[in-house]
């Protein structure tokens, strides 16, 4: 073999490792998202099975059944339209069927471009079948109960922020407490301090330093103490009434689109993530899951 095609051959069998590494990176659990090499038949990490089809746009594993990658968000159903399913041709600029538009819709509100009936960003309804879903829902006692309460909540939130002695942000009696004790040490030390000072030059006894005004009133910190305490009560009866709407929404679905359409109009506050019965995973929401139409339920984060 001369030196040229040896060379040669050299450059193509290290492009061709790199590319098969490059492609090995990219693949991850579905069910946990770890990193797995190709050839794996289960995940080291959780022991899932991890046979099945690859993403065409990033190459990561797809969940049977899925309409989109969970991964890069790629619709895995050409020829399709991706609202309701329909047949739709290449050079279609809407579907016939749904006349939703092929190329997607950008939300009025944030600027973000949709393939969905609401907003993965915000949430705004997008599409004729959005809004006949919020009609829907606006006729569930279990969510107009909640939006209520939701409403209270922040209510008493605002009222313990405008009434509260200290500065922003809010803190507990606790903290207080400890600021307190705080201060008292330290206009001791002052004293002690200007004790000091006095006996080195004359003999006076020194006025007593004043005490220091507390932080707070008793009747303050009943008052915001009352207010943590209720707010927590509206916390816990808004997850109680999470878990009754999630098993009111215990439906079945034709296609995942029609699933993250009924969960996204059911979404009864923003502060929430939606866990998805398939394997478990929490999702910033229902259009981040690859199969929502098997279920699953708003969850609150308490991280916003």
């Amino acid at each position: 073999m001369s030196r040229e095609n040896l060379t040669k051959n050299k450059f193509l069998n290290k492009t061709q490792t790199k590319e098969k590494e490059k492609q090995q990176q990219k693949l991850q659990c579905p069910s946990c998202k770890a990193d797995i090499a190709e050839g794996d038949k289960f995940c080291a990490d959780c022991g899932a099975s991890i046979e099945g089809n690859h993403c065409p746009n990033c190459n990561a594993l797809t969940y049977p059944g899925a309409d989109i990658c969970e991964a890069c968000g790629e619709w895995l159903l050409p020829g399709k339209c991706r609202f309701c399913y329909s047949s739709i041709k290449p050079d279609d600029a809407f579907c016939p069927e749904c006349g939703n538009p092929a190329m997607g819709i950008i939300c009025p509100k944030c600027g973000t471009k949709n393939f969905f009936d609401f907003c993965k960003k915000c949430n705004t309804p997008l599409s004729e079948s959005a809004q006949n879903a919020i009609r829907a829902a606006q006729q569930n006692p279990v969510l107009q109960d909640f939006l209520r309460l939701q409403f209270e909540a922040e209510k008493i939130k605002a009222e313990i922020e405008k009434n509260s002695p200290l500065p922003e942000p809010i803190k507990t009696p606790e903290q207080l407490k400890a600021e307190q004790e705080k201060a008292e040490k330290r206009a001791i030390l002052l004293q002690i301090q200007a004790l000091k000072e006095q006996n080195s030059t004359k003999k006076e006894v020194p006025t007593p330093a004043a005490k220091p005004k507390p932080l707070f009133s008793e009747e303050d910190k009943k008052r915001l103490d009352a207010a943590i305490n209720r707010k927590k009560e509206l916390e816990q009866k808004q997850q109680e009434l999470i878990n009754k709407l999630s098993s009111a929404q215990n439906q079945t679905f034709e296609t995942p689109q029609q699933a993250r359409c009924f969960y996204n109009a059911n979404k009864p506050a923003s502060n929430l993530m939606w866990e998805c019965n398939y394997v478990h995973y929490v999702h910033p929401g229902p259009h981040d899951c690859a199969r929502p139409d098997l279920g699953g339920k708003w969850i609150i984060d308490y991280g916003k």
